[in-house]
C-alpha cells in the first residue's frame, strides 16, 4: 500500500511539472516572473516558462517575452489579472496569437 501511495504521489508531482511550460500556442501553469511597462503602453510579460518555444516573433527579436499590446481591447482586464497573479504567485495559462509579431497575447486564465 505504501509503494502504491508513493507512486501516485510521485506521478502527480511529475505530471504537474511537465505541464508548467510553454509550447507553440501558449504557456501553461506558469507564474508571472516579470512585467515591463513600455513607453508605447505595451506590457511585456516574462513567465516561469520558456517563451522561446512559442510560435511567434518575440518583442525586438532579442528576448523571449509575451506582449500585451496597448491596442488589445481587453488590455486593462488582462493587466489586472497579470498583476493579481504575480502578486499572489497564482499559476496562469497565457495563449498567444500564433505567428504574431511580438508574441501578442490572445487570452489568459488563472489555474486553481
Amino acid at each position: 500500500m505504501k509503494s502504491l501511495l508513493r507512486n501516485v504521489l510521485l506521478g502527480t508531482l511529475l505530471t504537474t511539472n511537465i505541464y508548467a511550460a510553454c509550447d507553440a500556442t501558449g504557456c501553461n501553469e506558469v507564474t508571472i516572473d516579470r512585467l515591463y511597462a513600455l513607453d508605447t503602453n505595451d506590457i511585456l510579460i516574462e513567465t516561469s516558462g520558456i517563451e522561446a518555444n512559442l510560435n511567434c516573433t518575440s518583442f525586438g527579436g532579442a528576448s523571449s517575452v509575451i506582449t500585451l499590446e496597448d491596442s488589445n481591447p481587453s488590455k486593462n482586464i488582462f493587466f489586472s489579472l497579470l498583476l493579481t497573479a504575480q502578486t499572489t504567485n497564482q499559476k496562469v495559462y497565457i495563449a498567444i496569437t500564433p505567428n504574431s509579431t511580438n508574441c501578442s497575447m490572445a487570452y489568459m486564465y488563472t489555474i486553481k
